[in-house]
């Protein structure tokens, strides 16, 4: 069987994406096209060598190429622990459709759905979402075998790393003031205008 030398220009080693984007082409073509084709890098671009010609290789990919079932249903925008965004609305289309060419993402979904584990992260994740800010500050401070400092320092750090907040309500807390970045770090207590306080 006579081979064809494809080159592909918008496949290069560098940037790393466009690395990645080489290694899946060829991964598709020799999975579900052509089980013996080759490639090589020639001069900085990818060359694909098969048995397909440039048309078959375009028809391939528009009319037969089935896209892999890689899910992460553990991210928020993942599209299984929420019930909107874009990535829940493509999982919805892709649930819906008929489209034989979407069988493996279909049966993958399914399978991820009757996940127990999932949806027992799920839950955890939306109570956690349901925690109140000021109460557990206030915990926090009423615990005695917290040193007031340290507990300042802790409500600072929940404040900065585990809840949304603004800058002034970092500007406040006592033995901490924000960096150029916004993170909290050793500083001299500030008052509510956000200038350093009397020692």
């Amino acid at each position: 069987m006579s081979q064809n030398q494809i080159l592909l220009p918008g496949c290069t080693p560098e940037p790393l994406m466009s690395y990645l984007k080489a290694l899946g082409f060829f991964r598709l073509v020799s999975e579900q096209a052509d089980p013996h084709c080759r490639a090589a890098w020639q001069e900085g671009r990818f060359l694909l060598t098969t048995a397909l010609d440039r048309d078959a290789l375009t028809e391939f990919f528009t009319k037969h190429y089935q896209p892999s079932p890689h899910f992460s249903p553990w991210n928020g925008d993942g599209g299984f622990l929420t019930e909107s965004g874009a990535s829940f609305t493509t999982i919805e289309a892709i649930r819906s459709s008929t489209n034989p060419r979407l069988a493996p993402l279909r049966d993958a979904i399914a399978k991820i759905e009757k996940m127990t584990i999932l949806k027992e992260f799920g839950q955890c994740r939306a109570d956690a979402k349901d925690l109140d800010k000021r109460a557990m500050q206030e915990r926090l401070r009423g615990q005695r075998s917290v040193k007031k400092a340290g507990s300042e320092r802790l409500i600072c750090s929940l404040q900065a790393g585990l809840f949304p907040c603004s800058r002034r309500a970092l500007t406040a807390s006592p033995g901490f003031r924000p960096s150029a970045s916004g993170r909290c770090g050793p500083g001299r207590a500030r008052d509510r205008s956000g200038r350093a306080a009397a020692a």
